[in-house]
């Protein structure tokens, strides 16, 4: 991955040049940066994708992530806020949101974030995770019947830890030491 993202760089800096509105290399580039944990060098790619497109909820979430990782929580949150206001539909910034609530302590708003986005995207194995560690999830909670069926279906291995790792948290939570163990 890293070869091709040093590969696009260049491409997508001449595009820039070419285009300086080019809405989409100033998010690929910013998104490239984010996936490279060049954090302050994203959000300044993001941030100029969002000028040009105010309504690019994606960008909008990505830029909170690099905040959050930057450690400024209230921009972030600002950021994800701005995000779901733009796109009431996009999981991942309600995911997001929830890691900033986490952060100050606020686990009834996380745990509502990480549900909303469970129930806009059931299959966001990460959101599972996240939920698991905030809150107790009892046996019977609908989002463990939901787990048991995604650990039997055609997942990564990333995913099946993510969702294992959520269940054996269930079972521990709940005091079921034998299964949590399996």
């Amino acid at each position: 991955d890293l070869q091709q993202y040093n590969t696009a760089i260049p491409l997508l800096r001449e595009a820039i040049n070419i285009n300086k509105n080019l809405f989409q290399a100033h998010s690929l580039m910013g998104n490239i940066f984010l996936k490279t944990e060049k954090f302050v060098n994203a959000v300044t790619y993001l941030n100029k994708s969002i000028e040009l497109n105010p309504r690019n909820a994606v960008d909008c979430s990505n830029i909170g992530f690099c905040y959050y990782k930057l450690e400024n929580i209230k921009k972030a949150k600002d950021f994800f806020l701005k995000s779901i206001d733009i796109n009431p539909q996009f999981s991942k910034a309600y995911s997001n949101l929830g890691l900033v609530y986490q952060t100050e302590g606020n686990f009834i708003e996380a745990i509502t974030c990480y549900e909303k986005c469970l129930e806009i995207n059931p299959n966001d194995y990460e959101a599972f995770r996240l939920l698991s560690t905030t809150k107790k999830i009892n046996i019977d909670d609908k989002h463990v019947q939901k787990m048991k069926s995604i650990m039997n279906s055609e997942i990564t291995d990333h995913d099946r830890m993510l969702i294992s790792f959520s269940l054996a948290k269930v079972m521990e939570d709940n005091k079921k030491y034998d299964a949590a163990a399996l």
